[in-house]
């Protein structure tokens, strides 16, 4: 497998799961 395409799945992954935590936080205030 690519270690290109690699590291921008996990880049990928990593995003999406900051950005769903992120944003539970910030909901979680409300």
């Amino acid at each position: 497998m690519n270690t290109f395409l690699m590291i921008m799945i996990t880049l990928s992954i990593l995003t999406a799961i900051f950005t769903a935590g992120y944003e539970g936080n910030y909901n979680k205030e409300d």
